[in-house]
């Protein structure tokens, strides 16, 4: 990773399926199939790996301005489209990401989850197995 700021939320690693996973959480989210519900987990299981971590708007802002470079890499022109994966992602760093600063088990008792797939189990715990 490129900005130092950014890199530090990866400094303990990450999952070595995270873009996989990444593309699957961003599908369920918009509507898609609940392929990350099903695999690894629900979005509060997500709210919690990025919670009791401080306040990080520095973070925020410099990680939006890298997701808008990554959009540039893979050539994504279309403005409209451009514009709502920016937004998304600017609306989940801001807010729900964002919202238990001080203590991750406090996304356990107060997410509510904006998943359809929310009550449906998943079939086994965050791990390396993705389905093939």
């Amino acid at each position: 990773m490129v900005d130092e700021i950014v890199a530090q939320a990866f400094e303990g690693g990450f999952h070595p399926r995270h873009t996989e996973r990444l593309a699957a959480y961003w599908g369920e989210a918009w509507g898609g199939p609940p392929s990350y519900s099903e695999c690894c987990g629900t979005e509060s299981d997500v709210v919690r790996i990025h919670s009791g971590n401080g306040p990080h708007e520095e973070m925020d802002r410099r990680s939006m301005a890298c997701f808008e470079l990554a959009l540039d890499d893979v050539g994504l022109a279309d403005p409209r489209l451009r514009r709502v994966l920016l937004d998304y992602f600017t609306w989940a760093a801001t807010t729900t990401m964002a919202a238990y600063p001080h203590d991750a088990n406090d996304a356990d008792s107060r997410h509510e989850t904006s998943w359809p797939s929310a009550t449906r189990a998943r079939r086994e715990p965050c791990s390396n197995a993705w389905p093939g």
